[in-house]
């Protein structure tokens, strides 16, 4: 029994080299290292902003009235006459639990559908270069080498570049801090590097799109010029824009949670009602009535009221929170850190022939099997 007759092999280009000098390898791997958590400036900031400031306002409030309720003669009976109402102070205690408890609830739901977009858009990175990689059947699709900080090498592809770096732009983009292309994988390719420079580029006072859509323009670019090539089909690059919709759906919930802000006369209304609940409830009950015993009083209420408040509002925006100062696991950080080295092994696969071919008489280029 003869074995199966292979066509002539068709060597794949050689390995195309960018980026070979130390600069990017160096990045690579500050980007891929772990940053460590300042624990104690992290608590220090959450308590601060919890406890301390809200409490030593109110303690200074307190302190303050009971001060001119002992001092001033006549002060408590102007008061109780002219400014305490149980009425009123019941209302805006009643509305300011019901606004803390609301607004609570909506930071806290709002930090987790962030990271849970965040999280699908890092997965459909990870899906478009799977899936990018098993279209290339042909085995001719270009490697790039890079330094990989250690002193060793690694291989990938420019569709592994650009789909490294979505993450970190939406992550930086959604800090409201501008995005270094130097610094993120996609510097590994000069000419995309440049192009991505170009289309984020103001020209002519003209607005330019920003840094993830530049991404996107780029990746369409490439696909299409795939298609050109004959190395994916037309029904193929129909299932690549379904996969790259998904992306751009998740980015665009990101862009949009992290974007919407509520009128500003609805953030000013409600602190104003903060405000004036504490300093009437301090002023026209709890001083008169504990004196001095209202100092710490007031610390507590303010605490569990106004202090849960502030801590809900900083985490609100995951991406806005640095990995240094943050009590909360950096789930942002560690989803771009995960998805590049995701990606790349995705890319620099090597198959292995399968068992019963191993021993025959022939090369495995890449480790794709040549054609019958």
């Amino acid at each position: 029994m003869t074995g199966p007759a292979y066509g002539p092999l068709t060597p794949k280009p050689m390995l195309r080299r960018c980026g070979t000098d130390t600069v990017y390898g160096e990045r690579r791997r500050a980007r891929l290292t772990e940053t460590t958590a300042r624990r104690a400036a992290a608590y220090f900031i959450d308590l601060s902003l919890a406890v301390g400031i809200p409490a030593g306002v109110g303690v200074a409030l307190a302190a303050s009235s009971v001060a001119i309720l002992k001092n001033v003669p006549g002060a408590a009976t102007w008061i109780a006459q002219n400014v305490y109402s149980e009425q009123v102070t019941a209302s805006l205690g009643t509305m300011v639990a019901f606004l803390v408890t609301t607004q609570l609830g909506a930071n806290l739901q709002r930090n987790a559908t962030l990271i849970g977009h965040f999280g699908n858009l890092a997965g459909s990175c990870v899906n478009l270069s799977i899936w990018a990689r098993s279209l290339v059947t042909s085995g001719r699709l270009a490697l790039v080498t890079l330094p990989d900080g250690n002193g060793g090498i690694f291989e990938t592809t420019e569709l592994g570049l650009i789909l490294s770096t979505v993450p970190y732009v939406v992550k930086y983009e959604n800090r409201g801090v501008a995005v270094r292309f130097e610094d993120l994988p996609i510097s590994g390719s000069a000419a995309l590097l440049e192009r991505a420079k170009e289309l984020t580029k103001r020209t002519h006072g003209l607005a330019p799109v920003n840094a993830f859509t530049a991404l996107v323009v780029i990746l369409a670019e490439r696909f299409d010029d795939y298609e050109a090539m004959e190395l994916i089909k037309p029904a193929e690059l129909g299932l690549f824009y379904s996969q790259l919709s998904t992306l751009t759906a998740e980015e665009g919930s990101i862009g949009g949670a992290v974007s919407y802000a509520p009128p500003f006369i609805l953030n000013l209304l409600l602190y104003t009602v903060f405000l004036i609940y504490y300093a009437l409830l301090v002023v026209s009950d709890l001083g008169p009535t504990n004196e001095w015993n209202a100092t710490w009083i007031v610390a507590v209420l303010i605490t569990a009221n106004y202090g849960i408040f502030s801590i809900s509002r900083r985490y609100s925006n995951p991406f806005s929170v640095r990995t240094g100062n943050s009590t909360q696991r950096p789930l942002v950080g560690v989803t771009c850190r995960s998805t590049e080295r995701a990606i790349e092994g995705v890319f620099s696969r090597r198959r292995t022939p399968p068992t019963h071919l191993r021993g025959l008489a022939f090369p495995i280029l890449d480790g794709v099997l040549p054609p019958r």
